[in-house]
Formats: C-alpha cells, sequence, structure tokens
C-alpha cells in the first residue's frame, strides 16, 4: 500500500510541477535555500507569499512537502519527491 501510494504521489508531482512552475519554482528556492525567509530574499518577496505557494501546492497534492519546525523547514519524503521531478523538468 505505502508503495503504491509513493507512486501515485509522484505521478500527481509531476503533473503538478508542469502545471504549477511558478509555485514549483518558490518551492524549489525554499528546497535550496533551507528556509522560507531565505527564499524569500532570492525571490525578492516576503516570507508569507513563500508560505502561501508552498501551501497551494501541498493543497494540490495532498501531501505535505515540508515538516515546519521552529528552526527550519524540513522537506518531507514527497518534498523530496517534488523536488526530484521539479529538477528535473528544470
Amino acid at each position: 500500500m505505502q508503495r503504491c501510494m509513493s507512486r501515485s504521489v509522484a505521478l500527481a508531482a509531476r503533473e503538478v510541477v508542469l502545471s504549477r512552475w511558478d509555485d514549483v519554482r518558490f518551492f524549489l528556492v525554499a528546497m535550496r535555500a533551507g528556509s522560507f525567509t531565505k527564499a524569500a530574499a532570492e525571490l525578492g518577496t516576503d516570507q508569507s507569499t513563500v508560505s502561501r505557494r508552498i501551501a497551494a501546492l501541498e493543497h494540490a497534492l495532498k501531501v505535505p512537502l515540508f515538516e515546519r519546525t521552529r528552526r527550519a523547514p524540513v522537506p518531507s519524503e514527497a518534498g523530496e519527491r517534488l523536488r526530484e521531478a521539479a529538477e528535473h523538468v528544470e
């Protein structure tokens, strides 16, 4: 069952990458920067915008992409899969 869910997440991730590239770009910058605040600085926007765009992706995929902690967001398994798909497209 877990393998089937992982595969469906990966397929959904590819579809989302292609259909929501702007949100995925915010996600990639956040993954690489290690924080939403640093990603916002790189993107020339504010942290709340980065957080909203990533939340929109999570809603579209129906899975969390990050675990929000006090120190920094930690990528989930789904986040790592989305990163692979997004970097392939990039």
